[in-house]
C-alpha cells in the first residue's frame, strides 16, 4: 500500500489507507467469527482514550485523587476573525459553566494563519488548555510561528500520517506534541 498510495501532508491519502485496513480486518473478523477490537487484542475501542492520555500527560499522573473533568471542542474552524467570536464565546461559556475543565480545542487544520495567531492568546486568557492542528498541516511557516508564539501548546493529528512526518516535525521545532 506504501507503493501504491504514497505518504504525504493530505490527510486523504492516509484516510484511504485506514479505509482498505479496516475493511480487510472486518473480513478478516467475518471469516474468523471476531470483532476487529478482538482481533487487535482488545476488548472494545475508547473513543475518550486520546482526551484522557492527553489529559494524563498535561496533567501528569495523579494517584491521590479524581482528574479534572475535560471538554474537547472539535471543529472550531471560522476562517475570518469576525465569525471566530463564536469561538471564542464557546470556549468562554464552557469556562463559565465548567470552571475547572481541561479545555482542548480542535480546530481540524481550517483557521488561516493570521487568525490563528490573533486567537491563541485570546484562547489561552480564557483557560484553554491545548490547541489541536489550528493551521493547515503543511503550514510549516505559520506552525513554526504559532509554536514561538508559544500561547498554547499545539499538538497535531492531520499532519501526522506516519513516524516520518512526526520526526521531521519535531526537529524543525513545530509543535509542542502530537496525539
Amino acid at each position: 500500500m506504501q507503493k501504491t498510495i504514497a505518504p504525504s501532508f493530505s490527510t486523504g491519502m492516509p484516510i484511504a489507507k485506514a479505509g482498505i485496513d479496516l475493511a480487510v480486518h472486518d473480513v478478516i473478523g467475518k471469516l474468523t467469527k471476531r470483532s476487529v477490537p478482538q482481533l487487535w487484542g482488545r476488548t472494545r475501542f475508547a473513543a475518550s482514550a486520546e482526551l484522557d492520555g492527553q489529559r494524563a500527560r498535561h496533567e501528569g499522573s495523579r494517584a491521590d485523587g479524581p482528574r479534572r473533568p475535560a471538554a474537547r471542542l472539535p471543529s472550531l474552524q471560522h476562517q475570518s476573525r469576525a465569525r471566530s467570536k463564536f469561538d471564542l464565546e464557546l470556549c468562554r461559556y464552557v469556562k463559565k459553566t465548567v470552571p475547572n475543565t481541561f479545555l482542548w480545542l480542535d480546530a481540524n487544520g481550517y483557521y488561516d494563519v493570521a487568525t490563528a495567531l490573533h486567537l491563541a492568546p485570546k484562547f489561552a486568557d480564557i483557560g484553554a488548555d491545548v490547541w489541536e492542528q489550528p493551521i493547515g498541516p503543511n503550514r510549516l511557516t505559520g506552525l513554526r510561528e504559532l509554536k514561538k508564539q508559544g500561547a498554547l501548546p499545539i499538538i497535531f493529528d492531520e499532519g501526522v500520517v506516519s513516524s516520518v512526518e512526526l520526526v521531521e516535525f519535531i526537529k524543525l521545532g513545530l509543535l509542542t506534541g502530537s496525539q
